[in-house]
């Protein structure tokens, strides 16, 4: 975790804990680096309480958004992603903390206060189904890798159908290599048998839907759903990014996305428009570069006179990525913007 601002916590009794704030280094499983360049000469956190009840140790600390210490990353507004990492082995003092082998828990979220939705079935039509779309126990491989498998959908009850509710189905023993997943939709079947795919097949041009590590469910408005089952909606094809940096042996994989279908058919359609660069020139030496794209004014006749409403986004970068935005562009200044993450980490 290079470059990992970290705060490390450790029980010291029933009701007391020690608790340090660190800077992970640039080797894996070594002790991260105490940060001491702070104002009081030693920790931007402060403990407000912490319990060790049962084998779970609960722990209260904050630290101010900002701390203008060069060491720690700024809270910014927006979504940030973060880890809960534990060890099975309890630390008696500083010097025993261990490596997470315990597990990890990423998790993207906003400490700022943002709405966070919270997925209500119950608030779903009433006749919706699901259709859970999974890897059928692929083995995960390597570094990195792609893994693809086809499904052919039909729509619901034979009648005109659409998702409304999309959710991530990750393994519990491989959240820690499932790095995202996308949902294509093909022009002819490719099969149920899994297959590498660092580049989509060319029959598979549109996305239906995109998960990355830390995102939760993905509910759309009510007066709205995604068309599918269809002609040209028949064949989806699902990719799975695996990242494995410690080649971890991992014979079995079912990893998925569960697709909430109704028919009751909403006021508006839905889909997912795709826009970036996928290859970015980068200079060596420099430490902050900015790559920007912009949309054609073509773009205008596709998307009609009156534009389209986009009511959600979700940004994605690998390695390089630290921060990424998109505003929208009216006569030559800038508009607003509909999406930001500020603290980008792969």
């Amino acid at each position: 975790m290079l470059g990992g601002d970290m705060m490390t916590a450790y029980s010291t009794g029933a009701t007391a804990c020690a608790i340090h704030d660190r800077e992970a280094g640039p080797a894996s499983k070594v002790m991260p680096a105490l940060d001491t360049d702070s104002p009081d000469g030693f920790s931007d956190w402060t403990l407000d309480s912490c319990s060790l009840v049962g084998g779970v140790l609960t722990v209260a600390a904050t630290r101010p958004f900002v701390t203008y210490d060069a060491h720690d990353h700024d809270f910014v507004t927006g979504p940030m992603e973060l880890l809960f990492v534990w060890s099975s082995k309890p630390a008696a003092d500083a010097t025993s903390l261990q490596f997470h082998d315990g597990g990890y828990v990423p998790k993207a979220l906003s400490l700022w206060g943002e709405a966070v939705s919270v997925f209500d079935k119950t608030a779903l039509e009433s006749d919706y189904d699901t259709l859970n779309l999974q890897m059928p126990g692929v083995p995960i491989v390597g570094y990195t890798s792609y893994t693809c498998v086809g499904f052919d959908i039909t729509q619901k009850a034979g009648a005109p159908t659409q998702a409304i509710a999309f959710e991530p189905l990750v393994d519990a023993a491989n959240v820690p290599y499932v790095h995202h997943m996308v949902l294509y939709t093909c022009n002819i079947s490719v099969g149920s048998t899994p297959f590498n795919c660092p580049s989509m097949p060319t029959v598979c041009t549109s996305i239906l839907y995109a998960w990355g590590k830390g995102g939760g469910p993905f509910v759309l408005p009510k007066v709205t759903g995604v068309e599918v089952g269809t002609i040209g909606r028949t064949h989806v094809a699902l990719q799975m990014h695996y990242n494995n940096p410690e080649n971890v042996n991992v014979p079995s994989d079912s990893s998925g996305i569960a697709v909430y279908r109704t028919n009751m058919i909403r006021q508006y359609g839905s889909g997912m428009f795709v826009f970036g660069t996928a290859q970015l020139n980068l200079p060596a030496g420099k430490k902050a570069f900015t790559v920007s794209g912009e949309c054609p004014a073509a773009l205008t006749s596709v998307l009609g006179a009156t534009g389209v409403t986009a009511y959600a986004s979700f940004m994605h970068a690998h390695q390089r990525g630290r921060r990424i935005w998109t505003n929208v562009a009216r006569g030559g200044q800038v508009a607003g913007t509909i999406g930001s993450n500020q603290s980008k980490s792969f």
